[in-house]
């Protein structure tokens, strides 16, 4: 029989601690190495359950459970295990570098992003490679999506984990922030390169993969076009027909191409003045502008997206948190939406 690496063992019991009820998955994870080494023990794990899930009480897990499982794991589950372990693997070669950059004693690295949580990327370059450091945790779901887009371009793809510390490696995509861009750089972006994002967004949905559609998780590069940082793999079964639907994600992107250019918030007047009222229908303007931008794509290329979002119902005007002054010049978008069959309220 052949001897599991620790990798192995480590990866297996992952999978096994993410098929429990979901308020012990916190604390067994975080408990992760502990769990294995007890189950490999032939000794029962007790967990307690999270404050927060409002549920008391305890799970037990024994060495029984956990082999029941192994002995059944579907053909995802050992892909997703297999996937975590090699990831494991691979880290050792990147942890002396990774340690000063976490200590901000690596002259090259610059921090790329800072989100609301813990969690922050930094920059590493490596055997003349780029790469993202991700600090700041990680769930199991992100273990299948990563393995489920490896094979997708133009997607942020898993190198290297360091699970008991929330350690991410993944290769570093070319460009920048979608809302670092400025409404001209807004619309000097190729047809091409939204064509080829909307084609991205509906390989990655066909996969059963979803984008986290914030616009600091989509990076454009003048050269190589969009990028994708943050995805998740779907749930199964699907919570609700339409949720993440091909269209919602697909719409969800156009939300955030045209509502977050740049802005220079020192120009911006006093609200509640005529100075604010004008800058106001000037936003409204250019958003519109980008909005047309991106259906024009659309239109050309996708038309079955746009009917399967207008056959949905779940994108309007307001819905894209959008605010609209009064005026002519915006009857003409609201037209082009109700033609689209999308709402307009």
């Amino acid at each position: 029989m052949k001897t599991k690496t620790p990798q192995e063992i480590y990866a297996q019991t992952a999978a096994f601690v993410d098929v429990q009820p979901y308020e012990y998955k916190t604390t067994l994870t975080h408990r992760l190495g502990e769990v294995a080494t007890s189950l490999l023990a032939g000794e029962s794990v007790v967990a307690q359950s999270t404050e927060d899930s409002g549920i008391q009480g305890e799970i037990v897990l024994t060495e029984g459970d956990y082999l029941e499982f192994l002995r059944h794991a579907s053909p995802e589950d050992r892909a997703d295990i297999a996937f975590l372990a090699d990831k494991m693997s691979a880290y050792p070669r990147f942890n002396n570098r990774v340690n000063n950059v976490l200590k901000h004693e690596d002259s090259e690295s610059d921090v790329l992003s800072a989100g609301q949580s813990s969690a922050k990327v930094y920059s590493l370059k490596q055997d003349g490679n780029d790469y993202a450091v991700k600090d700041g945790g990680y769930s199991y779901n992100s273990i299948r999506a990563f393995r489920i887009g490896d094979s997708i371009d133009r997607i942020a793809h898993l190198k290297a984990i360091k699970p008991d510390e929330g350690i991410l490696i993944m290769d570093r995509l070319p460009g920048k922030p979608m809302t670092s861009l400025t409404f001209a750089e807004h619309m000097a972006i190729p047809t091409e390169h939204i064509r080829t994002a909307i084609k991205t967004v509906i390989r990655m949905n066909e996969a059963g993969l979803e984008i986290d559609a914030h616009p600091d998780n989509l990076l454009y590069d003048p050269e190589q076009g969009f990028g994708v940082v943050d995805y998740a793999a779907k749930p199964s079964p699907e919570p609700w027909p339409n949720y993440r639907s091909k269209a919602n994600q697909i719409m969800s992107w156009a939300n955030m191409f045209a509502l977050f250019p740049k802005q220079d918030e020192s120009t911006i007047p006093e609200s509640g003045t005529q100075g604010y009222a004008d800058w106001d229908l000037k936003m409204a303007q250019e958003r519109i502008q980008l909005f047309d931008k991106f259906f024009d794509v659309m239109e050309e290329s996708y038309p079955d997206v746009l009917q399967q979002a207008a056959n949905e119902n779940d994108w309007s005007i307001n819905g894209s948190y959008m605010h609209f002054p009064s005026g002519e010049y915006l009857d003409a978008f609201k037209s082009r939406l109700q033609h689209l069959g999308l709402g307009t309220e």
